[in-house]
């Protein structure tokens, strides 16, 4: 684990296709716990967004991991918003300034390989964004320099960091995977049992 990379996993989505709190959903670990802990594997700085009105059942699932928990504002809430909601902390804390880079995660994608997060670890520079492809699809996560935290910092709404990679085309690195998992994520109830 390299102190200088910061994982974020965002957390704060509605479930609104599931039909539950799917973060909460499985038998053992919750999906939005393994997916978690696997992103504690190899970060040593790690950032939850999770919903303004969580309760205590999804905030008590991670109290064993080391993880700073940071809840999305109540209006306006999509991806975008808990990408910028993530960069101002950062942007505000003392403990992220000498970081290189913010690694964005999906709380919903469990079957990412390991394998996949060393890859594009080992290509992430301060002014690079790298994300993995599998199958000429462009997956999760995504790797961004610290060059681009102020960017990451003004996004709102549900589109997530999608203008700031077209602006940017000459500095994303696409890193081929042999992972369906980084494509894969987990919309419905099927998804995650099949």
């Amino acid at each position: 684990m390299i102190k200088s990379h910061i994982a974020v996993v965002l957390a704060a989505g509605f479930s609104r296709r599931y039909g539950s709190d799917k973060r909460l959903s499985g038998t053992t670990t919750p999906l939005g716990v393994q997916c978690i802990e696997k992103v504690c594997k190899h970060y040593c700085n790690v950032i939850v967004v999770h919903r303004f009105d969580d309760d205590e059942l999804f905030i008590n699932k991670l109290k064993h991991l080391n993880v700073d928990l940071v809840s999305a504002p109540e209006y306006g809430i999509g991806l975008g918003t808990s990408i910028a909601t993530a960069a101002k902390f950062i942007l505000t804390n003392e403990k992220y300034k000498n970081s290189a880079t913010i690694s964005l995660f999906l709380a919903d994608m469990p079957y990412l390989l390991d394998t996949t997060i060393e890859s594009l670890l080992s290509v992430a520079k301060e002014n690079s964004i790298v994300r993995p492809t599998f199958a000429e699809q462009q997956g999760h996560p995504v790797i961004f320099g610290k060059a681009y935290l102020k960017q990451l910092s003004t996004l709102c709404g549900d589109e997530g960091a999608k203008i700031i990679l077209r602006r940017n085309k000459q500095n994303l690195i696409c890193v081929s995977v042999n992972d369906q998992g980084c494509i894969k994520d987990i919309d419905t109830a099927t998804d995650w049992h099949s």
